[in-house]
């Protein structure tokens, strides 16, 4: 079975990427400033933690680099859509109205603060695949980002991952070919 999700994971990649790659391109050359500035933010904070492309991508994919910071269906807030349960129990927070009403106004109002629940989301991730042995732990970590332990078993989550996948590759051309200018 796990085989045969990632040789469909590839397939449809390879299939819809090149579709994908060239949309996610424009998107990137029709950004606003704010998001130019999240992108570059994202990039350069992450690279010491050698994320730089992986949680740019994620910060692409989850609020289009800040422009939506609210999705009630999770419920998941900031620049990397925090679950709000997810960083509630990681800070030994109740879990309550209030916090976790505390917990969203503070994603979306605090970047680094966001950033830091995004990351240790990732560490947590990477961490729990490494220790099991798993050969692919950057998909593995990727698609819990989403998907949580059986994300393989969530076809969102796969697509997720996905999309992550091509936003990656995007992401190398258009800052090698880019940066210079961003950092101006």
């Amino acid at each position: 079975m796990k085989k045969l999700v990632m040789l469909s994971t590839i397939f449809v990649t390879l299939t819809f990427g090149s579709s994908l790659y060239k949309k996610f391109m424009r998107e990137l050359y029709h950004l606003s400033e704010h998001q130019k500035i999240i992108l570059l933010k994202t990039y350069i904070k992450a690279k010491q933690f050698g994320y730089e492309n992986t949680m740019t991508a994620i910060a692409w994919q989850e609020s289009q680099f800040g422009k939506y910071l609210v999705d009630l269906s999770g419920p998941s807030f900031g620049v990397f859509h925090n679950l709000v349960s997810s960083v509630a129990r990681r800070n030994g927070k109740s879990g309550t109205s209030w916090s976790n009403s505390r917990i969203a106004e503070r994603l979306i109002l605090d970047y680094d603060f966001s950033f830091s629940q995004a990351l240790a989301e990732l560490k947590y991730w990477e961490n729990y695949w490494r220790s099991k042995g798993k050969p692919h732990i950057w998909r593995e970590t990727v698609g819990s980002y989403n998907g949580g332990y059986r994300w393989r078993h969530k076809k969102s989550a796969v697509r997720y991952l996905k999309y992550i996948i091509i936003r990656v590759r995007v992401l190398k051309v258009y800052m090698r070919e880019n940066y210079f200018n961003l950092t101006k």
